[in-house]
C-alpha cells in the first residue's frame, strides 16, 4: 500500500489543522492586548486557515474527481482520444492509470472490431460476386 493515500493525506492534514489551532489561540490569548482584539485577530486567522483548507482540499480532491469524471463520461461516450492527465502516487493517479489502459484497450478492441467487420463485408462481396446467382437461388428455395 503506497504511503501517500488520500485517506493519510486527510488524516495528516486535519491533525495539523488541530494542532495550529491549539497553538494560534494560545499565542492569541498571550498577545499584549485586549482579549476582544485578541480573540477578533484569532478569529481571522481561523478563516484564512479554513480557506486555505479549502484550497487544499479542492487541490488535492475535487479537482482530480472532476478530471477522472470527466474521463469516464467521455469513455461513456466511446470517445477514447482524450487521456486523463491525473498524476500522482495515491489512488487518484492509480484510478487514473487504470481508466488510460481501460482507455487503449478498448480503442484496440473497437479497431478489431472495425478490421474484422470489413473482412467479413469484403468476404460477402467475395462471394456473392462469385455466385451470382445465389440470390436469385436462395429467394427460389426459400419461397417453395
Amino acid at each position: 500500500m503506497n504511503v501517500f493515500t488520500i485517506r493519510k493525506k486527510i488524516l495528516l492534514a486535519t491533525k495539523l489543522m488541530g494542532v495550529i489551532l491549539v497553538l494560534s489561540y494560545v499565542f492569541s490569548t498571550r498577545l499584549p492586548l485586549n482579549a476582544d482584539v485578541s480573540l477578533m485577530i484569532w478569529l481571522v486567522f481561523v478563516a484564512v486557515l479554513i480557506c486555505a483548507i479549502d484550497l487544499w482540499m479542492s487541490r488535492f480532491i475535487s479537482k482530480p474527481v472532476s478530471e477522472l469524471n470527466e474521463a469516464a463520461s467521455r469513455m461513456a461516450n466511446l470517445d477514447f482520444s482524450h487521456f486523463c492527465e491525473v498524476t500522482g502516487h495515491d489512488e487518484f493517479g492509480e484510478l487514473s492509470h487504470s481508466l488510460n489502459v481501460m482507455a487503449e484497450n478498448l480503442q484496440e478492441a473497437f479497431e478489431e472490431r472495425e478490421n474484422a467487420n470489413r473482412k467479413l463485408e469484403q468476404d460477402v462481396k467475395q462471394k456473392s460476386a462469385c455466385w451470382p446467382n445465389a440470390k436469385n437461388w436462395q429467394t427460389t428455395f426459400h419461397t417453395k
